[in-house]
């Protein structure tokens, strides 16, 4: 909402119910967690469902990209990430999709079928061949650019707005603070906790 202003904006969160994408249970339930969204000032919350929830960060995010094109009054996609840089995110996005980059991989995964190599790693390692960069490795980055190619895939007209994490506080470390009895209180939102 800070973003916008003085637009007035309606805020709509799409987030996974009693399981989040690493398989886990989330800590809350998930009428905690939205009720948490309203109060911290969404306008809507959605529930993204639980097979998209579980699954890849590709599959996530293009589940979550086709549900907001299929609402049809969409405009903007806000997301977390480490990096910030809405171009540089962008561009990595380009480039996994590009004609160059899926030629080699395909080559290369098909290389590894015997092989101890992951998806990722084999991905990783095309990428930073081709382009001398390496591939973001930090997970909402890694799922920003899956909303960017899941939005260029549609030739969608929603925007990708990456908002730059401050703190490097992260779900994973509210979850271990948690379970250890940790105070996390200034990390949470309001009515969680």
């Amino acid at each position: 909402r800070e973003y916008f202003a003085p637009e007035e904006v309606t805020i709509l969160s799409l987030m996974s119910g009693n399981f989040v994408q690493r398989g886990d249970l989330a800590i809350f339930p998930k009428y905690e967690r939205a009720k948490a969204a309203l109060t911290s000032g969404a306008d809507i919350v959605l529930e993204l469902p639980f097979p998209f929830s579980m699954s890849s960060a590709a599959n996530f995010a293009d589940s979550a990209v086709s549900i907001l094109c299929r609402l049809g009054c969409v405009d903007y996609l806000f997301f977390g990430s480490e990096n910030g840089d809405i171009e540089s995110l962008n561009t990595t996005a380009k480039r996994l999709m590009g004609d160059e980059f899926e030629a080699y991989f395909k080559d290369r995964l098909a290389r590894s079928v015997s092989s101890s190599d992951s998806y990722a790693s084999v991905r990783s390692e095309v990428y930073k061949c081709l382009y001398e960069q390496e591939l973001f490795k930090t997970p909402n980055d890694i799922l920003g650019i899956e909303y960017l190619i899941a939005l260029k895939k549609r030739n969608s007209s929603i925007t990708a707005i990456a908002h730059k994490r401050i703190g490097g506080h992260s779900a994973t470390a509210s979850r271990a603070a948690i379970k250890s009895g940790q105070d996390i209180s200034e990390n949470c939102p309001e009515g969680l906790l």
